[in-house]
């Protein structure tokens, strides 16, 4: 794959993603404080919540991990750019400290990975997930695949995309997503999270577990749950969406440095998964 492969992929995601705003491909940008045009591989402007929002994406197709120097570049363009958010798109990932450095930033800038190394054929960017009459519509995240479940105890996985599930676990960084039918016995997120923890916690005595705050859906109920099971570097995230019969939820697994960003990827599915009904002929 090429540089400009590579760049109008990510192009035709944002603009996909993001379809009432104005996207642009190699933008220009008169800088605030620099006084000098900056270039801007990618430009989302548009009005979110009432408020206009610019978001710059910069990829950075190199052969080494960016470090924290890369991300001091950025966030200096970002702040001359007047930029509300920023993402730094890496096809080899990032140093520590060049994760560290933006986390801990005040600002809104978020770290990606897309991985084409070793890029696996046929994989999809999403799918339509289903238990009996309950099914849903689910899209991967930016830089993820999805890949239906063969018999396990789940619908489908989703880890990033150039990977197979068996290197997305090892690496600590992978979904799974399932419904659940509404019964007397789980007639809501909270009822099935219990019957979930109770059995987490027959098997991890010293598992902790916190809803923390996440997005909100018009008239649906959303919720996510931060699990710890005491295990070295490995965090588990569920997000449940509660739709009127049923309940659909995936379960992120990510290590603990990638977790802010892995997050966001499950909060993307959270905020755009649909419900079906599944007619049997």
């Amino acid at each position: 794959m090429t540089w400009k492969d590579y760049e109008e992929e990510i192009f035709n995601h944002f603009k996909s993603k993001y379809p009432e705003s104005e996207t642009t491909l190699n933008a220009k940008l008169n800088g605030r404080y620099s006084k000098v045009s900056r270039q801007i591989d990618i430009l989302v402007e548009g009005y979110f919540a009432g408020s206009r929002i610019r978001l710059v994406v910069d990829g950075k197709y190199f052969k080494k991990k960016v470090d924290v120097k890369g991300v001091e570049e950025f966030i200096g363009m970002l702040s001359d750019c007047e930029a509300h958010r920023g993402i730094l798109i890496s096809q080899c990932g990032y140093s520590k400290a060049a994760i560290d450095r933006a986390h801990n930033d005040p600002g809104d800038i978020e770290l990606d990975v897309l991985n084409f190394e070793e890029l696996v054929g046929q994989q999809n960017f999403g799918g339509i997930p289903f238990s009996g009459e309950h099914g849903v519509i689910v899209s991967a995240p930016f830089g993820w695949v999805l890949e239906p479940s063969n018999g396990d105890n789940f619908l489908a996985t989703l880890y990033q995309r150039g990977r197979i599930l068996k290197t997305a676990i090892k690496h600590k960084e992978w979904m799974y997503v399932n419904v659940m039918g509404k019964d007397d016995a789980i007639r809501c997120i909270e009822d099935l999270s219990a019957v979930q923890l109770s059995e987490t916690l027959s098997h991890y005595v010293a598992t902790t577990s916190i809803f923390i705050p996440t997005i909100k859906r018009h008239k649906v109920a959303v919720k996510l749950r931060k699990l710890d099971r005491g295990m070295p570097n490995l965090l588990e995230y569920t997000g449940y969406v509660e739709f009127d019969n049923f309940i659909f939820f995936a379960v992120l697994i990510s290590g603990v440095e990638q977790s802010q960003k892995n997050v966001k990827k499950l909060e993307e599915i959270l905020r755009s998964v649909v419900p079906l009904m599944i007619i049997s002929p």
